[in-house]
């Protein structure tokens, strides 16, 4: 151990790492590249030891019973609340959020739903699947962001397909005695919570306790059926999650996929869509 521990900080020496951070990418290329210097252990690799190395790593992952690896997330679709009307892009934080996206290379799927008044599932599940994917195949690799009645068609979207990640605006779990609600079809039924722990990568909800719509207990009741899975964030003061900028999402989003933050500009307010 203690000659591990010499040669492991002689390494980060080697590289300008931090010991207590680990070895970056960078680091590790170049090692491997160029290999150690006054090391007892040879980090130089050529190309085909480091395929061998791959295979051997990759065989003994697939014989533990683990996933090799997981579908690499390539899109967001973002699926808007109902009763926007007019162009969902200039609708709440919508259209920033594809915008700001874009940005750091991120693909974003934003169309006018069908529907947008009721937001019944049988046109809206089939429309995300077809159209905010590209194929149910997609899904996988794809990260729901739901606001709303957006929410509630993520999760149903979540108990009958896999997806990449599934992230939860202002997410409810009853018609709240509304007609329009009612008509949807996604409170017909009772709520499938182990289907879609098992079917998201992750899973990430914001909720605000001063929503003038959706009573706080409904919200946390989505994020107590979720657990283990879910990373639940609770505000005060956020109301329906209206505005923009909004950047707890993106930092979320942005994580997830592997991008650095970046500070977030903002111009004209939006139109507001109920929800």
């Amino acid at each position: 151990d203690d000659v591990w521990n010499e040669e492991y900080q002689g390494l980060c020496s080697q590289v300008g790492a931090d010991p207590s951070k680990g070895i970056s990418q960078e680091g590790f290329r170049t090692l491997v590249d160029q290999g150690s210097r006054s090391l007892l252990l040879s980090t130089h690799c050529s190309d085909e030891e480091l395929q061998q190395l791959a295979e051997g790593v990759a065989a003994a992952t697939f014989s533990s019973g683990t996933k090799a690896s997981e579908p690499q997330l390539d899109r967001v679709i973002i699926v808007p609340g109902n009763g926007g009307g007019g162009d969902i892009r200039h609708c709440n934080w919508y259209g920033w959020l594809a915008k700001e996206l874009k940005k750091v290379g991120i693909e974003a799927s934003l169309r006018n739903m069908p529907d947008p008044v009721f937001a019944r599932e049988d046109r809206w599940l089939p429309f995300i699947e077809k159209e905010l994917a590209g194929g149910v195949d997609n899904l996988k690799k794809s990260v729901v962001v739901g606001h709303s009645s957006g929410a509630a068609a993520a999760m149903r979207l979540a108990e009958k397909r896999e997806l990449g990640g599934m992230v939860l605006v202002a997410a409810y779990t009853s018609d709240l005695d509304d007609e329009t609600e009612r008509a949807s079809g996604y409170f017909s039924r009772p709520w499938n919570w182990e289907a879609q722990k098992k079917n998201c990568g992750f899973a990430v909800q914001f909720a605000s306790t001063d929503d003038p719509f959706l009573p706080i207990e409904e919200q946390r009741e989505v994020g107590q059926q979720l657990q283990p899975l879910i990373d639940y964030k609770e505000f005060d003061g956020r109301s329906h999650f209206f505005d923009y900028p909004f950047p707890e999402l993106l930092e979320v989003l942005t994580t997830k996929f592997g991008e650095t933050s970046r500070a977030i500009h903002s111009s004209s307010k939006p139109a507001v869509a109920r929800g």
